[in-house]
């Protein structure tokens, strides 16, 4: 995890371990604004006007969320959990 979450900071981390043209989901956190811009693909959803899924192409299935990477961050931020510190041990205690 980063102590100084900005557009800066994220960046490089993000050129060096994700493929360009990789397709993000997010919520509305203005650090990923520039997403796009170095080539990925971007959705968001916004949830201070209460919108956590949405259905974009109109087949009743809400494919843009962050639902999953929130049950993620939930196990991680729980007392003795496996995930810390950007590390990866015995995720046994997550599930």
């Amino acid at each position: 995890m980063l102590d100084n979450v900005q557009q800066k900071t994220i960046k490089p981390i993000i050129l060096a371990c994700v493929a360009e043209g990789t397709r993000f989901y997010t919520d509305e956190y203005d650090i990923y604004a520039r997403l796009p811009a170095w080539g990925y693909e971007h959705h968001s959803v916004c949830h201070s006007r209460g919108e956590y899924a949405r259905d974009e192409d109109g087949d009743g299935f809400h494919e843009v969320h962050v639902n999953t990477i929130e049950g993620v961050w939930s196990c991680c931020c729980a007392p003795g959990c496996a995930l810390t510190a950007g590390s990866l041990r015995n995720t046994s205690r997550c599930t």
